[in-house]
């Protein structure tokens, strides 16, 4: 219930991407943009904001709050087949994600549905076993046995491509501010991420970030301007504490969600 201030000569940011803000994500519901809202209070350079990246076939449940976890392409390139809530296939499944997350988006739409169905039931029992050991035990923990049962799934958002600008070494338009990973737009993903790119991402960019820091360090003057600790926050570390205004944050948090998935 207090304004803690640590002065540091270099400062990263490795707050993750923005899927919190959505009712249907593959990220932790933790994940709310935080490094970015950051960033646009102190005029640090941002970019590419609409830059966001769906998954096509996040596993579906209503009773499932919270991070969902991903059927996989490899699925639909073991041939599985998309169908809808009739059981009629829809759309060629091996599309890019943005395609085949829009004709399911359509087709729930229009069969007044809350998710398709992914099958891969043709495929004989020992395969898939081998073949998606981590899938087919997620999806029995939730009462689908992919081996005889269509896989519910629905869209949901996956990756942010945008984020803080930052150079080859991770610094931001702010001198000695570095951000990583997700929060950071790089620019090699340009406006879709290819599968797996942004753990080699993060992987460079950190490292040659954490070098370039380790060589200048000795030579970064600490130089900050004193922070005192404002009225304001006092109050409102208070009321957090009396959880007065915790209700009227998640009823912001659930309506942004809903408009998001209007849009």
């Amino acid at each position: 219930n207090k304004q803690i201030n640590i002065y540091s000569k270099v400062t990263i940011l490795a707050t993750g991407g923005i899927g919190g803000l959505f009712k249907n994500s593959t990220n932790e519901p933790i994940i709310t943009g935080d490094g970015i809202a950051i960033a646009i209070k102190n005029n640090i350079k941002i970019k590419n904001l609409d830059y966001i990246q769906f998954h096509p076939t996040a596993f579906f449940k209503n009773t499932i709050k919270g991070k969902k976890f991903l059927i996989s392409e490899s699925v639909r390139g073991e041939g599985g087949k998309l169908l809808n809530s009739k059981g009629e296939r829809f759309v060629n499944e091996l599309l890019s994600r943005d395609i085949v997350t829009k004709y399911i988006l359509e087709e729930e739409i229009k069969t007044r549905s809350n998710n398709v169905y992914l099958d891969i039931t043709f495929k004989p029992e020992t395969f898939l076993k081998k073949r998606f050991p981590t899938i087919y035990e997620n999806c029995l923990k939730n009462g689908v046995n992919i081996c005889k049962d269509a896989i519910p799934v629905s869209p949901a958002q996956h990756y942010f491509m945008g984020g803080i600008q930052v150079d080859l070494f991770g610094q931001s338009s702010m001198n000695n501010l570095y951000a990583f990973g997700e929060v950071s737009c790089t620019g090699v993903h340009g406006k879709n991420r290819l599968a797996s790119n942004s753990l080699l991402e993060g992987l460079v960019f950190s490292k040659r970030g954490a070098e370039k820091i380790n060589f200048e360090i000795n030579n970064i003057k600490l130089s900050y301007t004193k922070i005192y600790t404002l009225k304001h926050n006092v109050e409102y570390y208070s009321l957090l504490n009396k959880k007065i205004i915790t209700k009227s944050l998640l009823k912001l948090r659930s309506d942004l969600q809903n408009e998001l998935v209007s849009c």
